[in-house]
This record gives structure tokens, C-alpha cells and sequence, in this order.
């Protein structure tokens, strides 16, 4: 490039210094403000790439993000729930204590002790935390012994921090942890890097050096295979095992950058991501996550006062497992991308979550992207046109479970025969002829498939077991049935063709015909009394369904209230407020009163944990019971895919 200097004509000497003189001050003026506005601009960039949010710093090509908005505000709202005071039980604190106490005995089993607090990490934190990472799918060879040796996903992980007006005490915590892991024998090495004018910390870590040290690092280095293991302790080998299987001895980089209020974390094969993350920081061209017009398209439809999202690109997966194991291994009978077309699962194109922390209660919302036209299992839950999923009469109040959903058997019946048909035309036409077969007492798909219906229902009361003996289980599941007769006089004609039959097999009740199954003995399943009655499966036809209960007390109760004009449990005052928040007209639906669950869960997991001998005391029922209330879900489907929204409701004060 040529710079010009001109100057003008001047007359008079002494004038044409003056005039010189003032063209210096204003050149000298022009570049301070030059200086300046760059300063500003400066400044401008490097704030603004601390405030931006975490989306607009990673790049576009990550297959999964998620993000805390604002960490403090969200620890704020937290404070103001049920379940941080639940937090502050006595009970709970001394769980807590109990399973932190087992936590030290591992740290001291192994020789290790960390002096690090949860307080220390957690006073760093100021406003977004979120994390990104990008899927690979690497090849694996099938063989005689392995031929399901299906691709293994390899994934590379960014974690980033707004540590705010902390990022000192960040650089003094990062180097506090690295001198212990140092003096403990896990960082085996620190090196300096360079990029683009930022600094990176490479950090080698010895992954067994977690667990063992001394000589007990050394052998666990210098096993193969279970050689030598009896010369750890007893309690040590299995865990050793476990690590080799996983392929953890080997050493793992970390690769760490601190600059302004941010802080970016990496762990994975190398630090392409963390490289990325630092040109979109200095503005580059470089497309970021929030330019995808995917991730546009289904973060739009959430709310954008969430206090969590997540997001999971899966379309590039897809196709690098797709590519992986397109060709045909002759040690498996079809190409397993056929089968996983042909369930519709590959039409799942990316999905969405948010969740929100109300005064009454906490919002989750998802988006599943699978765009139509669909096939196979996706097909035959999507409805043809509206669904009825609303409670039916036999429903009561005392509901602790309660669900609702479109599933057509007939349309999943047609999706499992041209599949079947297109990876195996020779196998279609030996079924065909199975089941069109003479031999058979009746037509299978005119007389069994195509007579049940869309719509099924769960129903769980409050008692799943009976208080008193005998001590049944009570459960419930229904289908509704496009031709209730016909079912019923093929089903009778299979049990009739039942070996074995008890003379009790069926039972009379209100002009309908219960049907039992022999009893199966429960005195031995884990987590029951000895005292329970021995399960048996009742099978009865009424309003229209065909109803299938765990109990013969449970099928006469579901006779008999199917004669209510409606449910009950549609006047009750928590159901129709759980419904406010809820999809308007969905296509399935689940309830369920955490209470009774809850309850339920606590007594069998005390049950399981006396038969392992785990001393582990856990809170009461009394205790955890105050903090628990009802929740609810919904589904909707839409040409661009499936809508859920779930709800949990906090118990009122």
C-alpha cells in the first residue's frame, strides 16, 4: 500500500507554520481518540463475551448442551421449595452423613485424602454453568466371539463456568487442587499451551491413582487379565475389574483455560472443542450452537424463563452409526440398520427440555423432534385422529397411579409384518402361513388383532396391598375393544384349550364372567411379607374394554364401578388443578400421588436393604411424607413431533 503526503500552497511562511502547527495538534487529538475507541472496543468485546450466554460459545456442531441459566438465582429459588427443607430434616442430614461417612472409608481404604469441600466449589460458581459435548462413533471390528460388536461412542466434553467476580479465588482453588493431586500421585503431568494468544493448562491425570497409591499403583499398572488381584485388598479387586474393563488405566487429559469470568473446562482426546469455544469467545467465524436452526427451532417453543434446558442434536449419530455398520456382518442374520429403520427410531431427530421452579410447584417441558411421515413403534403411537385418554368410570379417587395412552395394536401389527417382510421375505411367508394356517381355531389377525382398540388404561389404588389378609396385590390394566363379543368368545375358546385348568379357573360376578390364571406364590419375591396371598391374574369383559387385574377383589371392584356415569377422580380437587398446568386435550396422560408411592417405594427398599444387611438408616415416612404431593403428565403429538409437559406439584402449607 503507498501512502501520499501532500501539502498545500502557502504564501506566507509564517502562516503555513501556524497552520502546521494546529495540524499536529489535531493529528495528535485524532489518535488519542483513536487509541481510545479501540480501548473501548476492546473492552466492549471482552465484556461482551463474558455476558454472553454459554449457546453462542460453543459451536454448532455439539450433539448435546446443557445449561443452568443463572446458578445463584437458581440455588434462590431452590431455598424457597419443600424439598430444600426437606434437606434440613435431621433424618436426612444423618443419611447424608451416613453415606459421606462410606464415601471416607473408600478415600482412606485407598491412602487418599482430599481436602477439598463442596463449600470451596460451590462459592466459585456465580452465574451460568453449562456443558457441551460432541459424539463420535468409532468402528469396531464384529467377530465369531463378539458378532453384536456394535460401534463404541467416543465423546469429548466442555464444561463452561461464569465464575463471575470469583475468577482469583477460581485460579487459587485450580492451583490449590493441582498441588494435591500432585502430591497424591494423580497428576502425572502440567504443561503450558498456547492458542491464539490464550493460555491452556494440559493436565495428565492418572485415573487408578484415584483409587490406589504406593506400591498398590504400581501392581494395579502391572495386572493383566485377574493375575495377582488376591494381592489387593478383598474389598479393592472388584473395583479394580470394573476399571480395567472400562478401559480407565489409561492416562486421561484435561485441558483447562481461565480468562476473564470464564472458566472452560475439557476432557477428551485432544482440545478441539475448547479451541472452538475460544474463537467464538474472540468473535471468529465460526457458526455457534445458537445459530443451528434446529436448536432455534425447538428452544423457541420452550419457555424462555427456564431455569434448565437441555438439548441432544441426534440426527449426526445416526448417521455415523449408520455408517459404521451399514455393511452387512455375515455373522448376523439382517443388517442392523434395517431393523432400527424399520422400529421407526431413527426418525427421532433432536430433542428439548426445560424446566422452570414455580411458587407451587416445578414445570418440565420437552420436544421430541420426529417429523412425519412415520413407521414402526413411532406410527403406532401417534393417533389417527382424536384420543380419549380420560379416566374411565372404574377409576376412583384413592388413585396413587393413574394412566392413559394411545397405543394401536392393529397399526403396530402392519409396521411388524412389512418389516419383517423387507429383512426377511422367505420368514414372512413361513409366519403367514403359521398363522393363517387351517389348524388354527380361529382367523388371529381378523379375530384377535383387529378387534382391540387405541386406548389403554392403568389404574393403581392407594392400597396397592390389601391392608388385611389376604394380602393381594391390587392393579389394574385396560384396553378398549373395537368388537368386545367377538374378543370374548375367541378368548373363551383359548381358555377353554388351556392345559390344566382349576375348577375354580373362572368366577360369576354381576352377569360377567371372571377369568383366573393359576396362582403364582409371592412368599418368596423380595421386598414382600411371606403373608401375601399368591398372585393370580383375572381377566374380565366390561364396558367395552377387556380388563386384566391382579386380584379377583380387584376385577369385581372394576365390574362394579364401571357402572358410574363417570370418575370419580375427575371432581377430585388435585386432579383439576394438576390439569391447569397441563397440555390442553393430550393423547396420554399419567397421574400419580407421589404420597402413596412414596410410601410404598420406602417400605420396599427398607425391605430390600434388610435382606442385604446395608446398615443404612433411612428417614421415616413421617418425615418424608410432608414434602411429597401429586404430579402429572402429558403428551401431544404434532406433524414436527411429540410434546410432553410434566408437573410437579409442592404440597400446600
Amino acid at each position: 500500500m503507498r501512502v501520499i503526503i501532500t501539502r498545500p500552497p502557502f504564501t506566507d511562511p509564517k502562516k503555513g507554520k501556524e497552520r502546521l502547527t494546529m495540524r499536529a495538534k489535531g493529528s495528535t487529538n485524532r489518535l488519542a481518540v483513536a487509541v481510545l475507541a479501540a480501548g473501548l472496543l476492546m473492552l466492549q468485546g471482552l465484556l461482551y463475551a463474558q455476558t454472553r450466554p454459554f449457546e453462542q460459545l460453543v459451536p454448532e456442531d455439539v450433539t448435546s448442551f446443557a445449561s443452568v441459566r443463572n446458578y445463584r438465582a437458581l440455588v434462590e429459588k431452590l431455598k424457597n421449595t419443600p424439598y430444600y427443607a426437606l434437606t434440613r430434616e435431621p433424618e436426612v442430614k444423618a443419611l447424608v452423613e451416613q453415606i459421606t461417612g462410606k464415601f471416607r472409608q473408600q478415600l482412606e481404604l485407598s491412602g487418599r485424602s482430599w481436602d477439598i469441600k463442596l463449600a470451596d466449589v460451590e462459592g466459585l460458581l456465580s452465574g451460568e454453568i453449562a456443558m457441551a459435548s460432541v459424539s463420535k462413533v468409532e468402528a469396531q471390528e464384529p467377530g465369531m466371539m463378539a458378532p453384536m460388536a456394535f460401534p463404541r461412542m467416543q465423546t469429548a466434553m466442555l464444561v463452561l463456568v461464569d465464575v463471575g467476580q470469583n475468577a482469583p479465588a477460581a485460579e487459587q482453588f485450580i492451583g490449590r487442587l493441582l498441588r494435591i493431586a500432585e502430591e497424591e500421585g494423580v497428576l502425572k503431568q502440567t504443561e503450558e499451551e498456547e492458542f491464539r494468544g490464550h493460555k491452556i493448562r494440559r493436565l495428565t491425570f492418572d485415573p487408578l491413582a484415584f483409587f490406589w497409591g504406593g506400591e498398590k499403583l504400581e501392581l494395579a499398572h502391572d495386572l493383566t487379565g485377574d493375575e495377582g488381584l488376591e494381592e489387593l485388598p478383598p474389598e479393592l479387586q472388584e473395583r479394580l475389574r470394573e476399571l480395567k474393563a472400562a478401559g480407565v488405566g489409561e492416562a486421561q487429559n484435561v485441558y483447562i483455560n481461565l480468562e476473564g469470568n470464564v472458566l472452560a473446562v475439557e476432557t477428551g482426546g485432544d482440545r478441539s472443542l475448547l479451541e472452538r469455544h475460544l474463537v467464538l469467545r474472540d468473535g471468529g467465524e465460526m457458526r455457534a450452537l445458537s445459530q443451528s436452526v434446529t436448536y432455534r427451532r425447538l428452544t423457541e417453543m420452550m419457555d424462555p424463563d427456564s431455569d434448565y434446558i437441555t438439548f441432544q442434536n441426534l440426527e449426526p449419530v445416526w448417521e455415523q452409526w449408520k455408517q459404521m455398520i451399514g455393511q452387512a456382518s455375515p455373522f448376523l442374520p439382517v443388517n442392523p440398520v434395517q431393523v432400527m429403520e424399520a422400529t421407526g427410531l431413527l426418525g427421532l431427530k433432536a430433542k428439548v427440555d426445560s424446566v422452570r421452579i414455580e411458587e407451587d410447584g416445578i414445570l418440565s417441558e420437552s420436544f421430541v423432534l420426529a417429523p412425519a411421515p412415520r413407521r414402526g413403534l413411532l406410527k403406532a403411537v401417534v393417533p389417527a385422529g382424536r384420543a380419549n385418554v380420560k379416566p374411565p368410570a372404574f377409576v376412583g379417587q384413592d388413585v396413587s397411579l393413574y394412566c392413559g395412552a394411545y397405543f394401536d395394536v392393529p397399526t403396530l401389527w402392519e409396521e411388524v409384518k412389512a418389516a419383517i417382510k423387507e429383512l426377511s421375505p422367505q420368514g414372512y411367508e413361513l409366519m403367514m402361513q403359521q398363522i393363517n394356517s387351517p389348524l388354527v381355531p380361529f382367523h388371529v389377525e381378523r379375530d384377535l388383532i383387529q378387534t382391540v382398540g387405541s386406548h389403554w388404561f392403568v389404574y393403581v389404588p392407594r392400597e396397592f396391598i390389601s391392608p388385611n389378609p389376604p394380602r393381594e396385590i391390587n392393579a389394574l390394566l385396560a384396553v378398549e375393544l373395537k368388537d368386545s363379543r367377538k374378543l370374548e368368545t375367541r378368548f373363551q375358546t383359548l381358555w377353554a384349550m388351556a392345559p390344566l385348568q382349576a375348577p375354580d379357573s373362572t368366577v360369576e360376578f354381576m352377569g360377567k364372567t371372571i377369568y383366573q390364571s393359576p396362582p403364582v406364590p409371592l412368599d418368596r419375591v423380595p421386598g414382600f411379607e411371606v403373608e401375601m396371598a399368591p398372585l393370580r391374574f383375572s381377566f374380565v369383559f366390561a364396558d367395552g374394554k377387556l380388563i386384566i387385574a391382579t386380584s379377583t377383589a380387584m376385577a369385581k371392584r372394576a365390574v362394579r364401578d364401571s357402572l358410574r356415569s363417570e370418575s370419580p377422580l375427575l371432581q377430585k380437587a388435585e386432579f383439576r388443578a394438576t390439569l391447569l398446568h397441563m397440555i390442553s386435550r393430550p393423547e396420554s396422560i399419567y397421574y400419580m400421588d407421589l404420597r402413596a408411592i412414596g410410601e410404598a417405594a420406602l417400605k420396599g427398599v427398607e425391605k430390600l436393604m434388610d435382606l442385604s444387611e446395608a446398615k443404612v438408616s433411612l428417614p421415616s415416612y413421617e418425615t418424608l411424607g410432608k414434602y411429597l404431593y401429586v404430579s402429572a403428565t402429558t403428551t401431544k403429538w404434532s406433524e414436527d413431533g411429540l410434546h410432553v409437559k410434566q408437573w410437579w406439584a409442592f404440597p400446600p402449607e
